[in-house]
């Protein structure tokens, strides 16, 4: 570990401390930046972290004047508070007056008198700084000649709109790609998609826990003001990769029909597993957007398939802990982990007998610890704060769906008694009052 990401780990801890938990998320967020960059280069320098915290500090600052456009002036100071935090990470940037002497410096050095000279200084500077007007104003200041300002002025200008054409012809893309993820998240968040008829018609014990679950993190998710919209997308399409097989889900299955329960647990885990990448594969072979795929990995993490492991060790197998893992990765946004903590928590529901509140809330105080304990939500930037409002929020939502119903019996004499008192029984032929009296009024 670097000392500036020593550093960091460091200072995230004396904020825990401190209770202070919004420098602490914009610190787990750095911390997780570092470690998906690290995935990539396992060794990081210190000149990587600070390149990957520069490009955390640009998309603060991207954001601040979106937010300032838009006049949310609120989030554009958080922004902009996120941004000052991440740059004090940074090495200090030159001043203005420092600039200008390096600039006078590489002058001096290359013994510039023309024109013909400006390439000269240009490479001698170019190590430290990077910015054509700022070198040309350094060169105003050295006090040149007209002339020689004249045709700097006239380079900038070309080297000006240059840049110009660069930015719209590269960043052009970018925009159009936006405008069409927008569109598809629109679309895919409708249930009428041919994938999720499909979903419902050949899966429906899945589609019914897919929209449980979904409605979960919804409510969760706009609980802590994240992006209701893409958790909405994302939890439609997380269990696609079940369809390869529906019956080899409990949802799906029959009382008595379970056809791996009697196969090798390591074999059964695999298969159960593999529906991670069924999923992502149907879900490419449907175009559906990068953001919604990521949600079809990220909603196990790498959580343990526990059922098979422990049948796995009853059955003396000596099993292996990374054979019954999902492949990851953990959570990288709230809303992934947030949909995590719902799918758990609407499958783990469906085994509780007459619900309470107090039942309730222990099995979602219980799942959300777990996750917890087993380091899952590490990486989604999910704050303490935002762990209790999703708590509430799981409590009320499965509240709601779990609310005492009416009780129609099937028995027409029981159902008599519900209706008219419990002494009275189902009136014969000879003792109606009326032979046509409907039952139900």
């Amino acid at each position: 570990m670097t000392t500036l990401e020593q550093k960091i780990q460091d200072e995230m801890v004396a904020g825990m401390k401190e209770k202070n938990s919004d420098k602490v998320q914009i610190l787990r967020m750095l911390i997780a930046a570092i470690k998906n960059a690290s995935i990539e280069k396992p060794d990081l320098t210190e000149a990587d972290i600070q390149a990957v915290l520069a490009k955390e500090a640009k998309k603060r600052s991207e954001a601040a004047e979106q937010y300032r456009q838009a006049g949310r002036e609120e989030l554009a100071t958080k922004e902009s508070a996120e941004e000052a935090l991440i740059k004090s990470y940074l090495p200090e940037q030159l001043s203005e007056e420092e600039l200008i002497g390096i600039t006078k410096q590489a002058i001096a050095e290359t013994n510039a008198q023309t024109p013909a000279d400006f390439g000269k200084v240009m490479a001698k500077v170019m190590p430290t700084f990077f910015t054509v007007a700022v070198l040309w104003y350094s060169f105003s200041v050295y006090n040149l000649t007209t002339a020689w300002q004249l045709f700097l002025i006239g380079l900038l200008g070309l080297i000006n709109g240059g840049l110009i054409v660069f930015f719209v012809v590269s960043f052009s893309p970018i925009f159009q790609n936006f405008l069409t993820t927008l569109r598809q998240l629109l679309r895919f968040e409708s249930l009428s998609h041919p994938l999720l008829i499909k979903l419902s018609l050949e899966a429906p014990g899945t589609y019914f826990h897919t929209i449980s679950a979904t409605n979960l993190a919804y409510q969760a998710t706009k609980a802590i003001k994240g992006n209701a919209f893409l958790v909405r997308a994302g939890g439609y399409y997380h269990d696609i990769g079940k369809l390869k097989k529906p019956v080899n889900f409990a949802e799906n299955q029959q009382p008595g029909n379970n056809p791996i329960e009697n196969i090798s647990p390591i074999r059964a885990a695999a298969m159960v597993i593999n529906h991670i990448k069924t999923g992502v594969q149907l879900a490419k072979s449907y175009n559906l957007p990068e953001e919604v795929i990521d949600f079809i990995p990220q909603h196990h993490g790498t959580t343990l398939v526990s059922y098979f492991y422990t049948k796995a060790k009853e059955r003396g197998l000596h099993p292996l802990r990374r054979d019954f893992r999902y492949p990851g990765p953990k959570p990288l946004s709230k809303e992934a982990a947030i949909l995590m903590l719902a799918d758990s928590i609407e499958a783990a529901s469906r085994t509780m007998e007459k619900p309470t509140p107090e039942k309730i809330k222990d099995l979602v105080g219980k799942i959300i610890s777990q996750k917890q304990q087993e380091g899952q939500l590490e990486n989604s930037g999910l704050t303490d704060n935002d762990i209790i409002v999703i708590e509430e929020s799981f409590n009320n939502t499965l509240g709601s769906m779990f609310s005492q119903r009416i009780i129609y019996p099937d028995d027409t004499d029981q159902f008599f008694q519900f209706r008219f008192g419990k002494n009275q029984s189902w009136p014969t032929q000879q003792n109606q009052p009326n032979s046509s009296a409907k039952t139900g009024n």
